[in-house]
């Protein structure tokens, strides 16, 4: 799902940056559960902040751990000027999605339909208590989007697209 999203933002003319969390495909260490990744995607920010404009914005998307994770660093990251989460858990450890995540900024949450883990009621609770967004709701897609992959990607690159300055 990530490798598509980041492909579709590219194809809309986004730089775009995507990378494994620990312990994840290539990528070296284990995964913390939470407590390290929060690092890499601050690292991650400062990365693609450096091969942009000084002061331009950055939008983030994240897919499940990665959406909870990218909520949490657009809560403290003045840089992030809009949001995508894909099939976002309410919480991870038992720590919950920030309230301040969106703090005015535009944001979209994607829901399967058939997402036995995150079902779109529950996305769209989280999203409201982050402060409101657009739901997209994805008929007849689980948790790994299955069938509706490429399609989730094209909404999530469309949403930075609008979203984004240029």
């Amino acid at each position: 799902m990530v490798r598509l999203i980041a492909a579709a933002c590219a194809e809309a003319g986004l730089l775009a940056l995507r990378f494994d969390l620990r312990g994840v495909g290539g990528s070296e260490g284990e995964s913390t559960a939470g407590t390290a990744e929060w690092d890499d995607v601050a690292a991650a920010v400062d990365a693609l902040a450096e091969l942009l404009p000084p002061g331009a914005p950055a939008g983030l998307a994240g897919y499940s751990f990665g959406a909870w994770l990218a909520a949490h660093h657009a809560a403290r990251d003045d840089r992030v000027a809009a949001l995508a989460l894909v099939a976002p858990p309410p919480a991870v450890g038992g720590i919950p999605l920030p309230a301040d995540a969106l703090r005015g900024r535009p944001a979209l949450a994607v829901a399967a339909e058939q997402d036995e883990a995150f079902p779109p009621e529950s996305v769209a609770r989280s999203l409201a208590r982050l402060g409101g967004g657009r739901i997209e709701r994805i008929q007849g897609a689980d948790h790994l989007l299955h069938g509706a992959a490429e399609r989730v990607a094209a909404l999530v690159a469309g949403f930075l697209e609008r979203s984004l300055p240029a």
